[in-house]
């Protein structure tokens, strides 16, 4: 199967939602699904991707407090926090130095 995949662009696919099957990619590390039609997403997902470190979901109709109620966004959030850090401070961005969170700002 795909269970080796570590990345996944899906973005400009009018999604309404991921699937379930999603969470089994224990060693996703990029998920990139902005431009779509999505409004929630799997419970188990930063749980049982614990690789998971990018993850963006711009212009979705998803709220912030939706994707950051899923149980362990804590955990996927310090992931990458902990990435970008590496990236600054080893000198990876030296010429881009924005921080993303991933996701829309509810305003």
């Amino acid at each position: 199967g795909c269970f080796f995949l570590e990345e996944i662009d899906a973005t400009k696919n009018q999604l309404e939602k991921l699937p379930e099957y999603i969470c089994k990619l224990e060693i996703l590390k990029v998920l990139l699904v902005d431009n779509n039609l999505i409004e929630e997403l799997p419970q188990k997902l930063f749980t049982d991707c614990k690789m998971l470190a990018t993850f963006s979901i711009h212009k979705n109709p998803i709220e912030t407090k939706t994707i950051q109620s899923i149980p362990n966004f804590k955990e996927y959030n310090e992931r990458r926090v902990q990435k970008y850090d590496k990236q600054i401070y080893g000198g990876g961005m030296k010429e881009n130095l924005s921080f993303d969170e991933g996701f829309d700002k509810d305003t």
